[in-house]
């Protein structure tokens, strides 16, 4: 069995990596700390995470100013989707349920609680939305956040009952349950765009960010295999195939491998429609120009999600990774993370 991600095209293979990534880890350190994210042993673990190189892969292009915000975004998106994975949702849902809800109260309606997760997100939130950014756009990343956490309890919901959902379903809610959704809103700070509504809903513009979610799903489901299989978690493409359709470990793999190349034809054909469309509804000049830089910016995201799954230690040391889910310790500093101060 090789679990080993298939290539790229060469048109997808972006080289560019943004040069304020030394700054902007530093920045992001000392913004993490300030609001204690970090407590314990998350510290090194994150480090072995390396968020910051994965955002100057997806972001290579944009000033410091806007890369270390955009870094900081990550790392806190991170945290939330390993507090739902590894600890609340398996083991406390109605705090799982609480911190979800929460979340979404606070992008909604501003009113967020003392906790260092929370405290963190409203300093972010505030500072993307200056200057102010649409209204679509907010309730866009508010919704896919929100929809991550839901999928994360879901998950857990399948595991517990023993039921491996059909592949389609399990492909779908796995494009929601990545996060990537809401590292695609941000794209569109990184390109200093904010696509108008009618723009933001043609189909062609619409497929680029889902077909780069279902891509980073594939890519984590294949080099998360030997993990996933030491604990006994069912949520992962190729075991998802084995179970429902009783082949072997290595004919699924083969399976998810081919998945991937035809998400990366997809969307390369989702993107040479883009400017068709943009057309179609009376989308030129600056504007056009704009939603161009965006689509293309995908390339970036698809290259980038690919070297960094195969190099950072997250991935690459897969029993440091087992233990340190299992690891009482890293639970209970994630935990903290949710506690407001009294």
């Amino acid at each position: 069995m090789s679990a080993s991600l298939p290539p790229l095209p060469a048109h997808l293979m972006v080289s560019d990596i943004n040069p304020h990534l030394p700054e902007a880890r530093r920045r992001m350190y000392s913004w993490a700390e300030s609001f204690d994210l970090l407590p314990g042993m998350l510290r090194q673990r994150y480090e072995n995470s390396q968020m910051e190189l994965l955002a100057a892969y997806y972001y290579p292009n944009c000033d410091l100013e806007t890369f270390s915000l955009l870094v900081r975004w990550m790392l806190l998106g991170a945290i939330h989707d390993d507090l739902m994975d590894d600890v609340l949702c398996r083991n406390d849902p109605v705090s799982a349920r609480q911190c979800i809800s929460a979340v979404k109260v606070f992008m909604c309606e501003g009113k967020g609680n003392s906790s260092p997760l929370m405290q963190a997100l409203e300093n972010l939130w505030h500072e993307t939305r200056i200057p102010q950014r649409s209204t679509m756009w907010q309730h866009t990343l508010a919704r896919h956040w929100e929809v991550s956490g839901w999928e994360a309890l879901a998950c857990v919901a399948d595991d517990l009952s023993g039921r491996t959902p059909p592949l389609q379903e399990y492909l779908e809610r796995r494009r929601v349950g990545v996060t990537e959704l809401v590292y695609v809103d941000l794209l569109e700070v990184a390109e200093r765009v904010d696509l108008q509504e009618h723009v933001r809903n043609l189909p062609s513009v619409q497929s680029l960010g889902n077909l780069c979610s279902d891509y980073v799903g594939l890519c984590n489901d294949l080099l998360s295999l030997e993990k996933d299989l030491r604990v006994g978690g069912v949520h992962n493409a190729v075991t998802t195939i084995r179970t429902r359709d009783r082949c072997t470990l290595d004919e699924a793999v083969e399976r998810v491998k081919s998945l991937a190349i035809n998400v990366v034809d997809a969307y390369v054909e989702a993107e040479s429609w883009v400017p068709a469309q943009l057309q179609s509804v009376g989308c030129t000049g600056r504007q056009y120009e704009d939603v161009m830089r965006y689509a293309h910016a995908f390339r970036a995201v698809f290259h980038g999600n690919r070297e960094w799954h195969m190099t950072v230690a997250r991935f690459a040391d897969q029993e440091t990774k087992v233990k340190s889910a299992n690891d009482s310790s890293y639970g209970d500093d994630l935990r903290r993370v949710i506690i407001a101060s009294s």
